[in-house]
């Protein structure tokens, strides 16, 4: 599976927010599979009927994140809830952003495949996914869960690793947040760490 910017105007955010899943379920015969806007699109909606909101869950997250920091507004757990209901806010944010799964290719179980998941750091197309990321030029990164947090410290080879629920400046231009995999939110955990990440990131006036 490959991934990217949905549309030109991740370029142009002010705010370039990458974020990190595990991995995609249901996909293991189709092939390649570009993740483009009706992919994205689809997952959000959960086209495939999986009963899961990770997606949409993820985009939540990444609009409380992205309105804090250009907007000023004040992540809360209700601003979260809010974002999570606004359907076509979602779907323009997910135009500005990336969504990512580390395991490149598909698990045909619904159950998370864990040791997939933490090998595809260290596979033989680990080091070609860590430079797709890094040439994204990503302002933020969100890396969700635990396993793909392993898989992610692996790829990046942190040293030291990046503990679960940590963030860390990883150069002048890129911060690293580890949170809690969305298909369990916690808004207020959530709210507490952006307003963490905002007040590291954003530019005193």
């Amino acid at each position: 599976m490959f991934y990217g910017p949905t549309s030109d105007e991740y370029w142009s955010a002010p705010l370039r927010v990458l974020a990190v899943n595990m991995e995609p379920y249901g996909y293991e015969d189709c092939g390649f599979v570009e993740v483009d806007w009706q992919c994205l699109r689809g997952w959000m909606y959960d086209a495939g009927s999986t009963r899961t909101k990770t997606v949409r869950y993820t985009l939540a997250i990444m609009r409380t994140l992205i309105d804090a920091y250009t907007i000023g507004t004040v992540p809360t757990g209700d601003y979260m809830r809010m974002a999570y209901s606004g359907a076509p806010e979602l779907e323009a944010i997910a135009q500005r952003v990336v969504y990512y799964n580390i395991r490149p290719t598909s698990n045909a179980n619904k159950e998370q495949d864990f040791a997939s998941i933490v090998a595809s750091g260290s596979s033989t197309i680990a080091d070609f996914t860590r430079r797709e990321m890094v040439a994204l030029e990503p302002h933020v990164i969100l890396v969700s869960g635990h396993a793909g947090l392993a898989a992610f410290n692996a790829m990046w080879q942190l040293v030291p690793a990046l503990r679960f629920l940590e963030g860390r400046r990883h150069s002048e231009r890129t911060f690293i947040q580890s949170i809690r995999h969305p298909s369990r939110p916690n808004y207020e955990e959530y709210a507490s760490t952006i307003t963490d990440v905002v007040r590291v990131i954003k530019p005193v006036a």
